[in-house]
């Protein structure tokens, strides 16, 4: 991404509104739209998630 993409992306949604005013592109196989603008454009699916422990600081595998 270049500064002016990051800068469109997160700087206007800091108040919680989605002021996005980039294309929205619909997704193939995920659910949010992507950003035609965007130089990669990647879609995930979770196959499984594994809880690493039950500690404070543990968190999850996501694959």
């Amino acid at each position: 991404m270049n500064y002016d993409l990051i800068y469109q992306v997160s700087l206007p949604s800091a108040d919680g509104v989605n002021k996005f005013d980039l294309t929205m592109l619909k997704s193939d196989v995920a659910k949010p739209f992507r950003v035609t603008e965007s130089t990669i454009q990647l879609e995930c699916k979770v196959n499984e998630i594994i809880k690493l422990g039950t500690e404070g600081g543990v968190g999850n595998l996501v694959i």
